[in-house]
């Protein structure tokens, strides 16, 4: 009988036996050891806040004095007299890493600011401002700036205020004593940022601006503001202490005003198309001089006093609107405009145009009796093939 074991143990050391040996060489190679790891500087290039590296001075906390881009590692608290972090250099960028920046003192001052006018290309994002004795993010003289993410809320002031030509995206303001954004200077670009329980206005827009996605509720004034050259789309404001959009010489597309203590939509020189006036205590549209209201939806306005449309000035066109459940669902009350294609229902008065405007015909079909239509053809009710025909129903 073949003993099977040890054949298989004579082969296997056979095979081991057989192998070649493929260790390196254990003599070092002349000259110093070169390292084969990443520096720490490589593996974090950004420098941490703290004391060390960003020492304050007699009013911050910390002050960054050099451009280069910079972290968080833990909350800041701000006491009497001095701001959180002071940026005294251009292009900074601050990484509040999901930190906050908290003021202990109501004498406090600002959780982030610019020491100096002109400062440029200033980042912020990513943490939160809460409670500071004067404004959240104040740059007020900087320019050419960016802030994402960032909380502010409770500041005694203003929570955001900033220059010209900043672009604010994703960032809330919520409860701060004046506005919650404000860029007074302009040229800012707004994308889904909110502003609510304000003392003042939500969004303070000014001049040759953009907001998209931007949502403003509970604001003690005005919920979104702008003028000159800018342009608003797809944007609420809801339930506002004042008017809820107010506008000079902009654009206004696909927004919504809803349950605002005043006007839905103040409006001088400005175009105003496929936005929705909800429930207003006072006019759904209110347009003084030079406006353009194109295909709006104003429904149930004037829940105090007031019009679904309301025209005080001249030079407005005034087409192809809805405007429904209001004391008087078009109310022109100035002169030399041009009222053209709108639908009035269910208004106390649907139309009251004084003299000296342009208007198509105003069509009374509020009668009932109109036959049905069922199949693939009928005879028109509109009882007008004018165009630039009006209806009350």
């Amino acid at each position: 009988m073949t003993n099977r074991s040890g054949t298989f143990a004579a082969i296997a050391i056979g095979a081991v036996v057989s192998f070649p040996s493929f260790a390196g060489d254990l003599t070092p190679p002349a000259g110093p050891v070169a390292p084969t790891m990443k520096t720490l500087v490589e593996v974090e290039p950004r420098t941490v806040i703290n004391p060390t590296n960003t020492p304050g001075d007699a009013d911050s906390v910390f002050r960054i004095a050099s451009s280069g881009s910079y972290y968080l590692v833990g909350n800041v608290s701000v006491p009497t007299g001095k701001s959180g972090i002071e940026i005294a250099a251009n292009d900074v960028t601050i990484d509040l890493n999901g930190f906050a920046i908290r003021g202990i003192s109501l004498l406090s001052l600002h959780g982030i600011t610019g020491e100096s006018a002109g400062l440029q290309n200033t980042r912020i994002s990513n943490g939160v401002i809460r409670g500071v004795g004067m404004r959240g993010i104040y740059l007020d003289e900087s320019r050419s700036g960016r802030l994402d993410n960032v909380r502010v809320s409770d500041c005694m002031d203003s929570g955001f205020r900033f220059g010209s030509d900043f672009v604010i995206s994703d960032c809330v303001a919520i409860g701060n004593g004046i506005n919650g954004f404000s860029a007074e200077d302009g040229h800012a670009v707004f994308e889904r940022c909110a502003a609510s329980e304000n003392d003042q206005t939500g969004i303070l827009g000014g001049s040759y601006s953009t907001l998209s996605g931007c949502v403003a509720q509970l604001n003690g004034s005005n919920g979104i503001s702008v003028s000159f050259g800018s342009i608003v789309r797809g944007c609420v404001s809801e339930s506002n202490g004042n008017h809820g959009f107010s506008a000079i010489a902009s654009v206004l597309v696909e927004c919504s005003a809803l349950l605002n203590t005043s006007n839905g939509y103040l409006l001088t020189n400005t175009a105003v198309a496929n936005c929705i006036a909800y429930s207003q205590f006072g006019n759904g549209m209110a347009a003084s001089g030079g406006c353009y209201l194109l295909n709006n939806v104003c429904e149930v306005n004037g829940l105090v006093a007031g019009a679904g449309i309301l025209v005080t000035g001249r030079a407005n066109r005034i087409e192809g609107n809805v405007s429904a459940n209001a004391d008087v669902g078009i109310d022109i009350d100035g002169t030399g405009n041009l009222i053209l294609r709108n639908a009035a229902e269910g208004n106390n008065i649907n139309y009251s145009i004084v003299a000296s405007n342009r208007y198509g015909p105003i069509i009374d079909v509020t009668a009932l009796g109109a036959a049905p239509a069922n199949g693939n053809a009928a005879p028109g009710t509109l009882l007008t093939s004018d165009p630039w025909a009006n209806f009350a129903y």
